[in-house]
């Protein structure tokens, strides 16, 4: 039998044949041939192939770095937006801090004048801190009818109704001093905690919606960011030396009327409503201009109208409360959320937001300088936020949850100790220890 009868495989070589049969014809002895040589090929080892599968990986991971970036539209729609929520809600905590004891002696004067009653030192403080805290009152009832009021005219709109209720609630605020009237200061104070619940929530969703994958935890870092500048803000405004005088303080409120004024113009004029809110509509091609709008070239594709829809379809069927407590990840979700909600309200955040000036000045600060120095501090809060929006994407939100949790627990056992001491022994140079923990822990909650 010749060579072309029979083709012998190599040593070692598993993907020959042998073809045994003699009585076939050329052309099948043609054909036999040449198809045994074609599989000898796979054994040929390929040259740089694990180079060229790293330099794919770097490829991708370059192309999602570039995913993570938003577009100028979107962060320009950002910083916008929560000046609607953020903004007001870092700036009205943070304005009473440095103004508490001036709206004090008003609110006192003019109760006493009005209703011929004396305050005494215990009802005084019980009393501020109830106005206080009536923001907090305001803020649950505005988050839980905002999403009725979306449903039915879109976050657009309401973007304008929630700045345009929160510019009277804040009108009025200034107005009392001129009134005489703690009512309508209390009043006031209700208004804008109903209007910050409304746009905190307002903000969250919309940002998400509008936002690609990759984009929405930077995007969400500039709500923290906002409140941070609010607070900071609030904090210089209400200095003694600046508008914290018993005549000038309404100025603060007139002020902060400017961010409300610049959403509702930006809303009416510029915004452009959600691509989500455009498929709730059934408007898909709104929802793709809207999509065009706020996302760069890099981030769209053929399958983000799919994806969307997939979001929308999935929010709709779990939009039940009882859906919530009978799915397992949702309930499970729904326990975590407000288990990290309830620890960071008790971190010692609200004592430290509202009575900063108050904890300063028990340690040794003097009245003007207690002010200077939580006016100073809430710098390191801005800080901290910024650091975390850009490291929130690359270590994680749970390193940064459990690693903040914790340090904050030892901060405050610090404090605790230091005040402690400076109650036994009056040690001054202590209250410059204690506002070394006190930075720090307005750097590590932001």
């Amino acid at each position: 039998m010749n060579a072309v009868d029979e083709v012998q495989p190599s040593d070692g070589d598993n993907c020959g044949k042998h073809h045994t049969h003699a009585n076939i014809s050329k052309y099948e002895k043609q054909q036999s041939y040449s198809s045994t040589v074609a599989i000898r090929p796979c054994h040929v080892t390929k040259p740089f192939e694990s180079s060229a599968l790293n330099g794919y990986g770097d490829m991708g991971k370059a192309k999602s770095q570039i995913n993570r970036i938003p577009s100028l539209r979107l962060l320009i729609t950002g910083i916008v937006v929560v000046l609607g929520g953020g903004f007001h809600f870092g700036f009205q905590i943070s304005i009473i801090n440095p103004l508490a004891e001036t709206l004090q002696t008003f609110m006192a004067d003019a109760i006493e004048r009005r209703y011929d009653i004396q305050f005494t030192e215990i009802s005084s403080r019980v009393f501020w801190s109830s106005v206080a805290g009536i923001l907090f009152i305001g803020a649950v009832i505005g988050a839980g009818i905002i999403p009725s009021i979306m449903s039915k005219i879109g976050s657009r709109w309401a973007f304008v109704v929630s700045s345009s209720v929160m510019s009277v609630g804040l009108m009025l605020g200034a107005l009392s001093k001129y009134a005489h009237s703690a009512e309508i200061f209390i009043l006031s104070r209700l208004i804008v905690g109903l209007c910050v619940g409304m746009g905190t929530t307002l903000q969250g969703v919309f940002l998400t919606e509008i936002s690609p994958v990759y984009c929405r935890g930077f995007m969400g870092t500039l709500a923290g960011l906002s409140t941070n500048i609010g607070f900071v803000i609030a904090s210089a405004l209400g200095l003694p030396q600046v508008l914290g005088t018993p005549t000038l303080w309404p100025l603060c409120f007139y002020l902060e009327i400017i961010p409300c004024v610049v959403l509702v113009l930006f809303s009416v004029f510029v915004l452009y409503e959600s691509p989500v809110e455009f498929l709730r509509r059934g408007d898909e091609k709104e929802a793709r201009n809207a999509i065009s709008t706020y996302y760069r070239h890099e981030q769209q594709n053929s399958e983000t109208i799919k994806q969307l829809q997939m979001e929308l379809h999935s929010n709709t069927n779990a939009s039940s409360w009882k859906y919530i407590f009978t799915d397992r990840p949702t309930r499970r979700a729904l326990y975590f959320s407000v288990l990290l909600n309830v620890t960071v309200s008790f971190s010692g955040v609200m004592a430290v937001s509202f009575f900063g000036t108050f904890l300063l000045g028990g340690i040794g600060f003097t009245t003007n300088g207690a002010a200077l120095a939580n006016c100073l501090s809430s710098l390191s809060g801005t800080a901290g936020a910024i650091v975390g929006s850009l490291t929130v994407d690359k270590i994680g939100r749970r390193f940064l949850i459990v690693g903040s949790l914790l340090s904050l627990v030892v901060i405050n056992v610090g404090m605790m100790i230091l005040v402690w001491i400076f109650l036994n022994y009056h040690m001054l140079w202590l209250g410059y220890c204690f506002l070394f923990l006190f930075i720090l822990f307005l750097f590590v909650f932001r």
